[in-house]
């Protein structure tokens, strides 16, 4: 019987959490273990399952995606009936969330099996104590069974610490060969910080303050980067779809929410020169975003694993899926369960990491919206700082890109910004509420990539048209006029 100290239980749940979010790209892990290299109880009962399912599938030919989710898993088990054993779904649910990212994935194998021939070998050693006779064993012999069963075992161990130099030289060289699959932001003046835009399998944090803009940038890539041959996904926790689209129809017809208002109302006339204008716009407006490939998912309650689980789906619906944009960290939940154990910065940790393993697994960049704290309000120059990140300092270290915004207006003019505010009381926190057309509605916005992970950190500056909700590169001379940019 195995002991504890033989049985890793974390990294046998992260690589069953790894399998059971991605089947399809786990076939190659399922086929190099075995049940025994699982040595809790429930995880082998899983595990048996899967390579049943899985066994299955090659049976049928192979050639169909092999997939499942939580309630097919446990469905399996109780036909197996062993799914009480395996600890019930909310147990599978647990797994999910703890999965490891694809790059990790091989090292975690390698611990399991050498953890796996560390069990064997006490074993063994244990029958071998068992089965000596001190009256009537050749101890010489003895001894070379027994040298020769440790030997058998640990020639089958797993050596995950190291590669070679001529291993490590044909690694870099494969990886820096590789083309560039970045793909623009829409912003060029952005995309020559990020090394050409975004990077598949990048974790982007977008920070503010409150209703300096984040939402509104976030809705303006999404905008950018869907097209006929990408498509983009909105997980909102703040704002319903119905808001999202109003602010991206201000976006495409270049109307304010009053105009749009008025045409959807019918309290224009069309045969006046506004009332055809403003028709004319909506109908432009509304034919450009119509063609836009974007998915919205607007509950307010979303778990993180929630958020995986519909991520995976539609990444395996739509393969052309090229950017997750997430508003926002703050909101998302953890299964009660969890955070009765946890505090609010063990939390958002296990959410950053979660984040940042569904990008990298599913090779999509996803951009994450994240308050920055108060202290950013009582610096004397405002300006935002990797420090500023609320909650926890894990969405730093886990982050790939972290871009803070800074809009000076948003100090100068606390006072007017707070009487709009109050006009229209049921805006949502991060966009500024409608302004007046008299008034001066446009300002600069200072992007900062404080940290980059694969090129340049530095700053860049966008005018943000708050009356149409609208981010414009006008440094680089280009007028995001026709959303995205470049190849």
């Amino acid at each position: 019987m195995a002991t504890d100290a033989t049985i890793d239980y974390k990294t046998e749940q992260a690589v069953l959490g790894a399998i059971i979010n991605d089947p399809t790209g786990s076939k190659a892990v399922i086929e190099s273990l075995e049940v025994t290299d699982f040595g809790d109880r429930r995880h082998q009962a899983i595990f048996s399952t899967i390579k049943r399912l899985y066994l299955t599938y090659l049976e049928k030919g192979g050639k169909d995606i092999f997939s499942f989710d939580n309630a097919v898993l446990l469905a399996e088990l109780k036909a197996d009936r062993i799914d009480e054993e395996a600890g019930g779904l909310e147990y599978i649910y647990d797994l999910s969330m703890t999965a490891v990212g694809n790059d990790q994935i091989n090292k975690h194998v390698g611990i399991l099996k050498n953890l796996s021939l560390v069990r064997n070998l006490f074993e063994k050693v244990d029958s071998l104590k068992r089965n000596f006779n001190q009256s009537s064993t050749d101890y010489s012999e003895f001894l070379g069974i027994f040298e020769d069963s440790v030997k058998e075992i640990t020639m089958r161990r797993e050596v995950t610490d190291f590669i070679d130099m001529k291993k490590a030289i044909i690694n870099m060289q494969q990886y820096y060969s590789r083309p560039n699959l970045s793909f623009s932001s829409g912003y060029p003046s952005l995309d020559n910080l990020l090394n050409g835009g975004f990077q598949p399998g990048s974790l982007i944090i977008l920070a503010a303050r409150p209703s300096v803009g984040k939402t509104a940038l976030a809705l303006n890539l999404v905008l950018n980067v869907a097209s006929v041959n990408r498509s983009a996904a909105i997980f909102s926790l703040e704002m319903s779809s119905e808001q999202l689209i109003m602010r991206m129809l201000e976006n495409t017809s270049r109307l304010s929410e009053q105009s749009i208002r008025k045409y959807l109302g019918n309290k224009l006339n069309e045969n006046s020169a506004e009332g055809a204008e403003i028709s004319s716009s909506f109908k432009a407006g509304l034919d450009k975003l119509e063609k836009k490939s974007i998915f919205f998912d607007d509950h307010s309650s979303s778990t993180i694993g929630e958020i995986l689980s519909k991520a995976r789906r539609l990444k395996a619906s739509y393969s052309n899926l090229s950017l997750i944009a997430i508003d926002y960290i703050g909101l998302i939940s953890v299964p009660s369960n969890k955070s009765k154990e946890a505090n609010r910065q063990q939390e958002v940790a296990m959410i950053s990491r979660n984040l940042k393993a569904m990008a990298r697994d599913l090779q999509v960049p996803v951009i994450a919206l994240c308050q920055l704290s108060r202290e950013v309000d009582s610096r004397k120059d405002h300006k935002p700082v990797l420090s500023d990140l609320r909650d926890s300092g894990a969405i730093e270290q886990d982050a790939d890109q972290v871009i803070t915004l800074y809009r000076s207006d948003y100090y100068d003019d606390d006072d007017k910004k707070e009487d709009n505010n109050s006009a229209y009381p049921d805006a949502p926190e991060d966009i500024p509420a409608p302004v007046d057309e008299a008034n001066d509605s446009f300002s600069e916005v200072h992007v900062d990539v404080q940290k980059n992970r694969n090129g340049k950190t530095g700053e860049v500056i966008l005018t943000f048209n708050k009356l149409f909700c609208r981010f414009d590169d006008t440094n680089s001379g280009y007028d995001n006029d026709d959303g995205y940019y470049g190849g």
